[in-house]
């Protein structure tokens, strides 16, 4: 999850770690026009790629979490980010 507070308001991201055991993401074609599974190569490489959606996938693909972890990351204008995350075990 992230959230960032402006005097113009505030947004909120949750990322969610799902197993699915058959079938291919299908985009709504409404709020998401593409749909694709992708593994942590791929993610290290895709481009383009907001760097905290990045982030947050490469911590759901690690090992189940014990701790959340608060981090700042740039966002446009210079107007920062906070990330909630999970800290995984065994992952620095």
């Amino acid at each position: 999850m992230r959230t960032r507070y402006t005097e113009e308001g505030g947004a909120v991201f949750v990322g969610f770690r799902i197993c699915c055991d058959e079938g291919e993401p299908q985009p709504d074609g409404h709020e998401v026009d593409a749909a694709q599974f992708f593994g942590r190569d791929e993610l290290l490489t895709l481009n383009p790629a907001m760097e905290l959606s990045r982030q947050i996938a490469l911590v759901g693909l690690a090992a189940p979490g014990v701790e959340l972890v608060e981090t700042d990351i740039p966002g446009r204008n210079d107007l920062p980010y906070k990330a909630y995350t999970v800290k995984s075990l065994g992952v620095e």
